[in-house]
């Protein structure tokens, strides 16, 4: 089994279930996404997240430039979705630990996070 192809299909398969407002299937995908053969550096890598349009009744991956986004804040993403709030800005500080390693968009997440965690009473 190839490594690369089940990362790929899992992060298709996110996408699609994001889409379709399937918010703990697409959580459990990428549970699964960031446990499979985890990174040596847990910083961020800068990958294409897919972009699926559909083509004869089946998706096809595009990549698409402006969607840089990596496995970890896509499971951060999908415990946000989830309203596990807290869970999500842990998430992202196990990765980053200093607040000078977030790309601006997991910053943004892990702060507006923090801000509902602290907001809902």
């Amino acid at each position: 089994m190839d490594l690369a192809a089940v990362k790929h299909e899992l992060r298709g398969a996110i996408v699609v279930l994001q889409r379709r407002g399937l918010r703990f299937s697409a959580k459990w995908c990428a549970e699964i996404l960031c446990g499979v053969c985890p990174a040596t550096d847990p910083r961020f890598t800068q990958i294409r997240l897919p972009a699926y349009e559909p083509v004869d009744g089946s998706f096809h991956f595009e990549a698409d430039a402006e969607q840089a986004e990596d496995d970890n804040y896509i499971y951060a993403k999908c415990l946000f979705d989830s309203r596990e709030f807290a869970r999500c800005a842990a998430h992202l500080d196990r990765c980053f630990g200093d607040a000078s390693a977030f790309p601006p968009l997991a910053f943004f997440l892990r702060c507006y996070a923090l801000y509902l965690v602290r907001t809902s009473v």
